[in-house]
């Protein structure tokens, strides 16, 4: 009889366990520990509760960030589920600067506080200080005539979490310091000349032999590319009417590794 009792005690406590982890999967509950650091997820009323807190939020962050003034244009509720996991709700931003129109997505975080997740404007900065930096090169050399494109300034590779007081130099340089090559960023130059000014050139070897050398140094992994075209292709570019162009000649001054 004892063993008897005992089964019948084991056996009413599997099948009590049995019907709460049947509850429990039923629920979408889990009963395993998980680490899940990501931010909170806030509903779409509890995100509009914090509307009025986007405008200031983002005019301080570019104000603090970069010194300008930037004024919210629009806004807007966006986010949903991807590939069957919430991405959460935040709001879509367009912000004006000098006449330009620039992308701001601002999330919310543990605090039910806002915080500025990602710029287009960052691509911006980069482009600019990226072009003035092969620009100073250039410029030490005999060619007169030419058009500078800066082409990696995707925030994809170049994030908004960067230190946006950093040179050309120290990004390039962080960005050659990222030791797995697939997410390393891809430094892609293209210098653009007419042919007129590529005939009066003698040894490009020599022109940017500066250059070659500094890139050496801070990161190989960079390619800055001079292309010729004809002079009014290159009129039209210089001009901003039309950026293709028939290539006369291509020669890598830097190369990817």
């Amino acid at each position: 009889m004892t063993i008897l009792k005992y089964l019948r005690k084991s056996l009413s406590k599997i099948l009590s366990a049995a019907i709460v982890v049947g509850l429990l999967i039923l629920t979408g509950c889990s009963i395993f520990k998980t680490d899940n650091n990501e931010p909170k997820k806030l509903s779409r009323p509890e995100l509009e509760k914090l509307e009025e807190e986007v405008d200031p939020l983002v005019e301080e962050y570019f104000n603090d960030k970069y010194g300008i003034k930037a004024v919210v244009t629009h806004k807007g509720i966006a986010g949903g589920v991807f590939l069957g996991k919430s991405k959460g709700l935040y709001y879509h931003v367009t912000v004006n600067i000098n006449e330009e129109e620039y992308f701001v997505d601002v999330y919310a975080n543990d605090n039910e506080e806002l915080y500025v997740k990602k710029k287009a404007y960052y691509s911006k900065v980069i482009k600019d200080r990226m072009e003035e930096w092969l620009n100073r090169y250039v410029k030490k050399t005999n060619i007169e005539e030419y058009y500078i494109s800066f082409l990696s300034s995707s925030t994809i590779y170049f994030p908004s979490e960067f230190d946006a007081d950093y040179s050309a130099e120290e990004i390039i340089k962080s960005a050659g310091e990222i030791e797995d090559k697939k997410e390393s960023p891809k430094i892609i130059f293209d210098l653009i000349i007419p042919q007129s000014e590529y005939e009066k050139i003698s040894d490009i070897e020599r022109e940017f032999s500066e250059l070659k050398s500094d890139v050496s140094l801070i990161n190989e992994n960079m390619e800055v590319c001079l292309n010729v075209c004809k002079d009014d292709d290159y009129s039209r570019i210089t001009n901003g009417q039309n950026f293709i162009y028939e290539r006369i000649e291509k020669i890598l001054i830097t190369e990817l590794n």
